[in-house]
């Protein structure tokens, strides 16, 4: 199974991948360019949105990101 974490900022990406490295994973970084995304699925920003309505209808569901950046590592067979 692949897994998958996407970022706002590149150095908590890179540091994050360091942390899985560092546990044996085999691990790809990778980036897209203009993605329009709900900030709350970026996993260094999710914890801002406290005081936020991130329910149906809310004004943050298309956040654009100029960059968003994506680490990524196989568990099991």
């Amino acid at each position: 199974m692949r897994n998958r974490e996407r970022f706002a900022d590149r150095a908590k990406r890179d540091e994050r991948a360091r942390e899985l490295q560092m546990q044996g994973f085999e691990v790809h970084r990778y980036h897209s360019h203009n993605q329009q995304m709900h900030p709350m699925y970026l996993k260094d920003l999710k914890d801002t949105l406290e005081g936020q309505d991130t329910g149906f209808g809310n004004a943050v569901y298309k956040t654009t990101f100029s960059v968003i950046y994506t680490v990524a590592w196989h568990i099991g067979d």
